[in-house]
């Protein structure tokens, strides 16, 4: 059985949900929610393991459950008319995803895989408007959610016209040095050239290119995989 396959039902003393609602606290949000509240949301919850490379759900599946990313990593990639797949987002620990689909009732509008091993909170559609009758602040912070990748997502096409491969390259970079902290400046997920590439609407070569300058600079470094920023300061220059 693959990890992809294994689901796991909150209960008290369980290893994988010891303290969960001190976890969800740590996440912007559910942050400052009273922790019955918190320990509500955790009951409504199931968790599911995918080991690296498991499909979560695919473009076009219907929408029946929500999610929110526990640790690991999860690519959002969408395949056009023509067949070409592109990968628009990774979203990482503290993220949803699925919950459009859920709320509108449509399709899913793209494919969720597992960039490495992950865990995941599952809400079906019944346990998650449970989850949003909770609290009083719940459907806002959910609007702002979805608002905020909106406007990620319009903000993204503009700069393709607007700012150089090297601005849109550093924005990354530091966006998920901001959402995937690990030591001292390091990017903690992999990512590849050709992820990078992809995010950034280039090519991997022009996108290795840039890498080597940074890397002879000392504006950035790699270890065991993994991008370690050494002067972020320099990359919001760019």
């Amino acid at each position: 059985m693959r990890k992809g396959n294994r689901l796991f039902p909150f209960a008290p003393k369980n290893v994988y949900t010891e303290g969960m609602e001190k976890k969800l606290s740590r996440f912007e949000f559910f942050a400052g929610l009273p922790d019955a509240v918190l320990e509500k949301i955790s009951s409504l919850m199931t968790l599911r393991e995918l080991a690296a490379g498991d499909t979560l759900f695919l473009q076009s599946d219907p929408g029946a459950e929500a999610f929110l990313v526990l640790s690991g990593g999860i690519r959002i990639e969408r395949i056009n008319e023509k067949g070409d797949r592109m990968l628009l987002n990774i979203l990482g620990p503290g993220e949803f995803m699925g919950e459009t689909a859920l709320l509108t009732g449509n399709p899913r509008m793209a494919s969720a895989v597992a960039q490495e091993d992950s865990l995941l909170c599952v809400l079906k559609a019944a346990q998650f408007q449970d989850m949003l009758d909770l609290h009083p602040e719940m459907n806002s912070r959910l609007m702002r959610v979805i608002s905020s990748r909106l406007t990620s997502t319009g903000v993204k096409l503009e700069e393709v016209g607007l700012n150089s491969l090297s601005s849109r390259l550093a924005g990354i970079l530091l966006d998920f040095m901001k959402r995937f902290p690990g030591g001292p400046g390091e990017i903690n997920i992999r990512l590849t050239q050709t992820d990078l590439a992809e995010l950034a609407l280039s090519s991997r070569e022009h996108v290795n290119k840039i890498l080597k300058g940074w890397e002879k600079d000392g504006i950035l470094s790699t270890a065991q995989g993994k991008i370690i920023l050494q002067d972020a300061g320099k990359l919001q220059k760019i």
